[in-house]
């Protein structure tokens, strides 16, 4: 038998073999340990998930006791009280002119406390989220808050059709919550537009006005720490629920909010 042969029977893999077999082996490693990887993020996802959810409830089953005990004791006591002055006010009573003047006084405060409560509770928990959905909910929402004070408002909705899961939905009403309440308090604006829509296999929602305007920078930068808390809790509320929230605006220029939350994203 040749040398040849014989060292060929010795060594059955030449080392160009051997070198690719490591390196195929190496690679089945790294496939392996990236598989276990991404295991146990969807583990750790589907972890942080519940517990999101988990605190969301929590957090919405306290605001719906405190705006249950506002209705069963605030609400009511005031409205006690409206009927009681206005049965002094009934010409049988007696009660001098000069008292029917200050009765009138009280009615109208305790009236307007009243409506206070009423919209303290619609902010804490509006019923018609559970009931109907995230759109109804913004759209009484921003009724409720923007046309008092004559400002137009807008809302369109496309392919939002189906509910979203229930912490999802409330997340996104507080964020919108939020921008209508800029809206209302800080853009003195004429008219405020509100889009939701469900394409691409997310959720986009915008709320834009026609207002003053500020300096983004500036303001999330904490040069101005009231406006800076508002804007910054709505990103930090957009992050947990793994979406996020973009913020343009100009002095003099208005405001623009661009919310996304990528549904393939939430764990089922």
């Amino acid at each position: 038998m040749r040398k040849d042969e014989r060292r060929r029977q010795q060594r059955p893999f030449e080392e160009r073999d051997v070198r690719l077999l490591v390196a195929i082996g190496h690679q089945v490693g790294v496939a392996v340990q990236n598989a276990r990887l991404w295991q146990e993020l969807k583990e750790k996802e589907r972890a942080r998930s519940e517990l999101l959810e988990k605190l969301i409830s929590a957090q919405e089953e306290e605001r719906q006791r405190i705006a249950r005990e506002l209705h069963d004791d605030m609400a009511q006591g005031l409205t006690a009280l409206l009927m009681g002055l206005a049965r002094l006010e009934h010409p049988t009573t007696g009660v001098s002119p000069e008292m029917v003047g200050t009765i009138d006084t009280v009615k109208q405060f305790a009236s307007q406390a009243l409506d206070d409560t009423r919209r303290m509770i619609l902010d804490l928990r509006p019923a018609v989220l559970d009931d109907l959905g995230l759109v109804s909910a913004v759209r009484l929402y921003a009724q409720s808050h923007l046309e008092p004070l004559g400002v137009a408002f807008t809302l369109e909705a496309e392919r939002m059709h189906d509910r979203l899961a229930p912490h999802l939905e409330v997340a996104l009403f507080r964020i919108l919550q939020e921008a209508i309440n800029n809206c209302a308090r800080h853009a003195r604006a004429e008219h405020v537009r509100v889009r939701l829509e469900h394409v691409d296999g997310e959720v986009r929602g915008t709320v834009e006005d026609d207002g003053v305007g500020f300096d983004v920078w500036a303001t999330l930068k904490g040069k101005r720490e009231k406006a800076a808390l508002g804007l910054l809790g709505m990103r930090e509320r957009a992050a947990l629920i793994g979406g996020s929230l973009d913020i343009e605006s100009e002095p003099g220029r208005g405001t623009r909010l661009r919310l996304r939350l990528p549904l393939e994203k939430q764990v089922p």
